[in-house]
């Protein structure tokens, strides 16, 4: 029998929907994103078309250097994705988050979808969480739990 604390240090099985011509492991944008529900690697897969397929890959989600942003198919600011990760805790960290947090209307704009979902992966707030040592993004979709995995 698995423990769950053993489930989260072993490879889990996921699925990514991707092109059938690129790696499913491959990615040329900045997060690979995979989720443990087929159904929902399905979804993304069907953005290609004829062309699109669903992978199953076994990779291990560490526990530490982890975002939870919580369902990303919906409206908010910036500041709901930057500040579950944690407070700044030097100048380098402090000025990434003013920088993405700035960059998105100082958290007082309210993003609608699809503008939420995208900035999950934008340049600045990465380089706020990769200064923060977060190195997977775990998000919902509809409840249904999705990884991304930063570069």
């Amino acid at each position: 029998m698995i423990t769950f604390k053993q489930h989260l240090t072993e490879a889990m099985k996921l699925y990514r929907g991707h092109h059938k011509d690129s790696d499913p492991l491959k990615t040329n944008d900045k997060i690979l994103w995979v989720t443990p529900f087929k159904d929902l690697a399905q979804e993304y897969a069907d953005d290609y078309g004829s062309d699109g397929v669903v992978s199953e890959i076994k990779i291990n989600i560490p526990n530490s250097g982890r975002a939870i942003v919580g369902e990303l198919n919906r409206a908010g600011s910036v500041t709901d994705i930057l500040d579950p990760v944690g407070t700044p805790k030097n100048d380098k960290q402090r000025k990434l988050y003013a920088t993405a947090k700035k960059h998105f209307g100082d958290g007082s704009s309210y993003l609608d979808l699809p503008k939420y979902f995208h900035k999950v992966g934008s340049e600045k707030v990465l380089k706020y969480f990769k200064a923060m040592g977060i190195k997977t993004i775990q998000g919902d979709e509809d409840g249904r739990v999705t990884y991304g995995i930063i570069k």
